[in-house]
């Protein structure tokens, strides 16, 4: 579905959620540990989400899902920096029920953008915010701009980060061909 089969962006946003709220809460939560942590971060990503609201071009594709997997994880990472960096005092441990189930894989959807066997293992051994950046631009093809606004960084630092990662990937790629002897 196409952004303009909604009336208003309230619509669409709602669609968006109804669709991927789930596979946002599994993502949250396989990162927090925590079921209510994790609903908060799907709130956040939501809010990120809707200031992007202009890159989703259909809510159907891979490359709308994978953009608000990749804001949700990021979000959830943030939130778990800044929480390890508070200060923290329990007064009594508590007892989490799972409620959203299972174990998520964070990387279950890099194989879906198209890249070879060899180029998805390469990957795996890339830091997750380099092969975040490398999928987005050659996954989805989103510009340098859009992928600065989408994980609110510079976009000098995503030219920079996609450099640093290219230059990486093809070092792992020569290490792998040394290794067998090609």
């Amino acid at each position: 579905m196409s952004p303009k089969d909604f009336e208003i962006d309230a619509d669409l946003i709602e669609a968006l959620f109804l669709r991927y709220r789930k596979t946002m809460q599994r993502i949250a939560n396989a990162i927090v540990k925590d079921v209510h942590e994790a609903d908060d971060i799907v709130s956040l990503a939501m809010i990120k989400i809707m200031k992007n609201i202009g890159k989703i071009d259909n809510i159907d594709t891979d490359r709308c899902k994978h953009f608000i997997m990749v804001i949700t994880k990021n979000t959830a990472l943030s939130e778990l920096s800044k929480k390890k960096n508070r200060k923290t005092v329990i007064f009594a441990p508590t007892e989490m029920v799972n409620i959203v189930g299972g174990n998520i894989d964070l990387h279950e959807f890099e194989g879906a953008y198209g890249f070879s066997e060899e180029i998805t293992t390469l990957l795996a051994e890339l830091k997750e915010g380099d092969k975040d950046i490398l999928c987005l631009k050659y996954g989805d093809d989103y510009s340098d701009t859009e992928i600065s606004e989408i994980l609110e960084i510079k976009e000098d630092t995503v030219r920079k980060r996609l450099s640093r990662a290219r230059k990486r990937l093809g070092e792992i790629l020569e290490a792998e061909r040394c290794a067998r002897g090609l």
